[in-house]
């Protein structure tokens, strides 16, 4: 079970800052991506819902990225992460193919990375 979550810093023009506290219970309209391998729980916190390994499951939304960025969130991962099964967060990318080669900035949970 491999999960992807993208924000993606493509050209947008927006005034305010980004925050989604899923307290909707749901995903908001703005989420792309994999949205029915998600769900939001009982703590109003997003939850992988998917057994499949492969292909990974990812939700992405579309920023600009501003001068000063900053990222916060919480993250937790219930199994022991291995180099085939990990967390990854997408900060930018500068196109939604991940499959092809891709520049910005990622976070990986777990596992070894050799690059």
């Amino acid at each position: 079970m491999r999960l992807v979550l993208l924000i993606f810093c493509l050209p947008v023009v927006l005034s305010a800052q980004f925050q989604d506290s899923f307290s909707a219970n749901s995903l908001a309209s703005y989420w792309e991506g994999d949205r029915t391998k998600f769900v939001v729980n009982e703590a109003q916190a997003l939850q992988l819902d998917d057994t499949d390994r492969m292909p990974p499951a990812f939700l992405f939304t579309r920023l600009p990225l501003a001068d000063s960025t900053v990222w916060e969130f919480y993250f937790r991962q219930e199994f022991s992460p291995s180099t085939s099964n990990f967390g990854q967060i997408i900060l930018a990318a500068d196109s939604e193919d991940l499959t092809a080669n891709w520049n910005g900035y990622f976070l990986k949970l777990g596992g070894i990375s050799c690059n």
